[in-house]
């Protein structure tokens, strides 16, 4: 992955950015997980 420049200038996402978009990916996981379990769970009693 590249940082864009111009002249010269690198950007770099803010620190928010990358913490956002950590959590995000995290608590999508975390819904994941609960929700296979509960799938199963379901699929189990009938």
């Amino acid at each position: 992955m590249q940082n864009a420049t111009i002249d010269g200038v690198y950007f770099v996402p803010e620190p928010f950015t990358i913490l956002g978009t950590g959590t995000a990916l995290g608590f999508g996981v975390l819904f994941k997980k609960e929700s296979s379990k509960k799938r199963k769970k379901e699929k189990a009693k009938v």
